[in-house]
C-alpha cells in the first residue's frame, strides 16, 4: 500500500508534485526547499512558505475536512473576483485498506 498522498493541484501548481507529501510538513527539509519567512498571524496550524518556479505558496497542514473547506471558500472567493489567496490545490493521505481478514480456528 502507498503512502504518498492523494493530490488535487490545479494546472499553475503542477511544480508542487514533487515535493516530500509523504513527509509532516515542519519535517521537510529547509536545507533542499526555497521557504521564505513572512509574518503571519496567529494560527492554530503550521504555515510555511515556499517560493517555487518564481510563484509563492503558502503551504498549510490542517485536518483534512477544514482543508477541504478553506479550499471550497477560497475557489468561491476567486469565483466572485474578491480577493484572496489564489488556491492551488489541496492533499489528503491516501486511502485506508479497510478490508478485513476473518481466520477460523
Amino acid at each position: 500500500m502507498s503512502t504518498f498522498p492523494r493530490l488535487h493541484l490545479r494546472d499553475p501548481a503542477i511544480a508542487l508534485v514533487d515535493l516530500p507529501w509523504e513527509t509532516p510538513l515542519a519535517d521537510w527539509p529547509a536545507e533542499t526547499l526555497a521557504f521564505r519567512e513572512l509574518p503571519v498571524g496567529p494560527s492554530r496550524h503550521l504555515v510555511r512558505f515556499l517560493t517555487t518556479d518564481g510563484s509563492l505558496y503558502a503551504l498549510k497542514e490542517l485536518p483534512l475536512e477544514a482543508g477541504r473547506r478553506e479550499y471550497e471558500v477560497l475557489l468561491h472567493l476567486e469565483g466572485a473576483g474578491l480577493p484572496a489567496v489564489a488556491p492551488a490545490g489541496t492533499t489528503a493521505p491516501p486511502p485506508v485498506d479497510t478490508a478485513t481478514e476473518s481466520v477460523r480456528s
